[in-house]
């Protein structure tokens, strides 16, 4: 199974909204999900809390981003029967935003999301390298860039097929060298990344822009480790 592609037409809608202006989108999405009684249904709801999410993060909204990300995974969790799907879809676009904002709890996201995995039904290949890769870059960043490296490059030695996604691993492979021989101490900022692949506003992984992992690796800086005396 893979992120929905037959979205509600509202969730198009607004999805659309959100790639051309997303600060419109996030403010309409607020607007519908804070109405005494949404209209649509618990699963379309779920869908507009994970679209409102990104819609904060590709404006720039970090802290609201993070906010809403638990929002969007509660209203994923608590749907019955249990939406695995859709709740991978939750879990991965608040991992991607973790990663992004540097928050402490990245490695911890990410770890949630691969584990979410193991209760489908029917494998989602493309979706779990995204989740794979994203904690890569966690690791990179939080725990050890070298042990980040190393987890990363294992990927990218599977014969996967010539993809976006494998050209994106090894454009992450590449920032990350970059990033661990130059000795920088700072990730080179990116204020709009890529959507993650995936997700709602890119559901479609295997056309994914090949620069988002790329990004993700710059947007905070290498953990460096250093030999103790």
């Amino acid at each position: 199974m893979t992120a929905p592609t037959s979205a509600p037409p509202l969730t198009t809608v607004l999805r659309l909204t959100a790639l051309r202006n997303p600060d419109r989108a996030a403010h309409r999405l607020h607007r519908l999900l804070t109405e005494p009684a949404p209209a649509a249904d618990p699963p379309t709801v779920a869908d507009l809390h994970a679209l409102r999410v990104e819609a904060l993060l590709q404006a720039g909204h970090l802290d609201a981003a993070l906010h809403a990300s638990i929002k969007a995974a509660r209203a994923a969790g608590e749907l019955q029967p249990q939406d695995w799907p859709r709740l991978i879809t939750a879990l991965l676009i608040g991992a991607d935003l973790a990663v992004l904002a540097g928050h402490p709890h990245a490695v911890t996201a990410c770890d949630s999301t691969r584990t979410a995995f193991t209760h489908l039904h029917q494998p989602d290949p493309t979706r779990e390298l995204s989740a794979a890769a994203l904690h890569a870059v966690a690791v990179y960043h939080h725990l050890d860039a070298a042990h980040g490296h190393h987890l990363l490059n294992t990927l990218a030695r599977h014969n996967y097929p010539p993809t976006s996604q494998a050209a994106a691993i090894r454009g992450g492979l590449a920032a990350m060298h970059t990033g661990m021989s130059s000795g920088r101490l700072r990730g080179a900022q990116h204020q709009i990344s890529p959507p993650i692949p995936g997700g709602l506003l890119h559901p479609h992984p295997t056309a994914a822009a090949t620069g988002w992992l790329a990004a993700r690796v710059h947007a905070q800086p290498a953990h460096i480790q250093t030999d103790t005396p």
